[in-house]
This record gives C-alpha cells, sequence and structure tokens, in this order.
C-alpha cells in the first residue's frame, strides 16, 4: 500500500508540475494563471486525499472513507466561510479553499492508515507493473472526463454560453441520483474484487441493476414534471431547458449500465 500511494503521489507531483508548468508559459489570463498555480500545489495531496477514500473502501473500512470525506467536507466549507467573511471570494482562491480541504484529508489518511508514502525505486518498479492493467482504467477514466468537458467546450462555442448554463442546470437536477452512484462506484470495484474470490459476485451485479432501475424511475419523475420542475428549481427563464431532461436521463441511465457491464465482466 506504502507504493501505491507513493505511485499517487508521484503522479500529483509530476501533473502539479506540468499544470504550473502552462500556467506560466500559456498566454491566459492572469485570474486564470494563479487558479492554475494554486491547483498546481495542491494537486498531489487531492489526489493522495482521493486514493485514501478509495483505499478504505478496498479494505472494507467505509466509516474510514466517511471519516476522511467528512474532513474533507468541513475543513474546506470553513475555508469558504473565512473567504466570505474576508470578501476574499475568487477563483484562485477558491481553488486554495478546495485544496485545504484535500490536504487536510490526506493528512487525516496518513494517522488512519499509519504509513507514509514511499517515493522510491520499489515504487516505480510497482507503478510499471501495475500499469499493465491499471493504466488501461486511467485512459478509459481520462477519456471519460475529457469527453464530458469536450461536450461544453462544443457547446458553448456553437449555441454560446447560455446554453451551457441551462445544460448545467439540468444536470444538476440529477445530482441526488449522481451522488449515491458515485458512491456505489468508489465501493463497488473493490467490494466485486473481495467477492469474486468466493466465486459470488452476483450480489454486486444485484446492486448495479438496482442503482440502474432506480436512475430510470428518478428520471422519469423530473421528465413527467418538465418544465414545472424547473421552473420551480430555477425560475421561468429556464423552462426552456426542460426538453434536455429526457436526454440526460437516458445518459444517466446508460452510464449505470456500462458500469454495471464492467462489474459482470
Amino acid at each position: 500500500m506504502k507504493y501505491a500511494s507513493g505511485a499517487i503521489l508521484g503522479l500529483g507531483i509530476v501533473v502539479g508540475g506540468g499544470t504550473a508548468l502552462a500556467a506560466v508559459t500559456l498566454p491566459v489570463e492572469v485570474e486564470l494563471r494563479q487558479s492554475l498555480l494554486v491547483l498546481a500545489l495542491f494537486l498531489p495531496w487531492l489526489l493522495l486525499q482521493d486514493y485514501w477514500r478509495i483505499a478504505a473502501f478496498s479494505r472494507d473500512h467505509g466509516e474510514l472513507a466517511a471519516v476522511n470525506d467528512g474532513v474533507w467536507a468541513v475543513a474546506q466549507f470553513a475555508a469558504f466561510g473565512a473567504l466570505q467573511i474576508a470578501d476574499a471570494f475568487a477563483a484562485p482562491t477558491a481553488v486554495g479553499a478546495w485544496g485545504l480541504g484535500g490536504l487536510a484529508g490526506c493528512l487525516v489518511g496518513y494517522v488512519q492508515f499509519r504509513l507514509r508514502p514511499s517515493l522510491s525505486r520499489e515504487t516505480a518498479h510497482w507503478a510499471r507493473e501495475s500499469f499493465r492493467l491499471g493504466g488501461w482504467f486511467g485512459l478509459s477514466r481520462s477519456v471519460q472526463l475529457a469527453s464530458g468537458q469536450l461536450v461544453f467546450i462544443i457547446l458553448g462555442a456553437i449555441a454560446g454560453l447560455d446554453s451551457v448554463g441551462g445544460l448545467r442546470s439540468i444536470q444538476a437536477l440529477f445530482g441526488p441520483l449522481m451522488t449515491l452512484l458515485r458512491a456505489v462506484d468508489i465501493s463497488a470495484f473493490p467490494a466485486f474484487v473481495r467477492t469474486s474470490g468466493n466465486g459470488s459476485p452476483q450480489a454486486v451485479s444485484a446492486h448495479s441493476i438496482l442503482l440502474a432501475a432506480l436512475g430510470a424511475f428518478y428520471g422519469s419523475i423530473l421528465i413527467l414534471g418538465g418544465a414545472d420542475v424547473v421552473s420551480a428549481i430555477y425560475g421561468p427563464s429556464f423552462a426552456t431547458y426542460a426538453n434536455l431532461i429526457t436526454a440526460v436521463a437516458v445518459a444517466h441511465v446508460a452510464s449505470t449500465a456500462g458500469a454495471l457491464s464492467e462489474v459482470i465482466l
């Protein structure tokens, strides 16, 4: 585990360094440059905090993950509150508040697991060996995340920022569902690894099917509510974007079905 955490920390240092280099060399606005530099500073700790959470689930200690995320949330919101009181809310300081939350969770992870990440030759060897399988998972996840952001870039270029805001507002309606699916996404794969050795992954598959059905039910409620739901939450000016609910609901159900296929395979 010290090699895995060391590899994550090393990755954060490398990516953080690349982010800082991009910030000082690319012709971007001052506020964006400052935000990227702050992100580069905290990126190793944000990645390591995320690793502690996944490691807790893989060891069947979800309570450790809950405590770690709780510390992250409390520290983050405390930092946001301080910024609000000091009237210092801006993009770079907001990124810093997020980073401070990750740093707090990262430090708690050290205490929870009682180990220090190893940045050594053994870690580099472990990373090379693990890349044969883990590299494909990482590539798949990176493509998935990048494609999601690419949609907003293309939409903004074609239809304008108002359309991007409208789509994001509809996606936010699915926030409660996505919170649940995200929690299961973090815990389902470690659970499968534990159960597959005993020849009983059926329980994981059953839970995935249940989540897909829940996504369809939740989406159906929003589809039936349509413009009334959107207007009640965001105001009448957003009602025109209610026709996007069906597309977003189908996308979420398809995403859950994709996760199900991974578990079954």
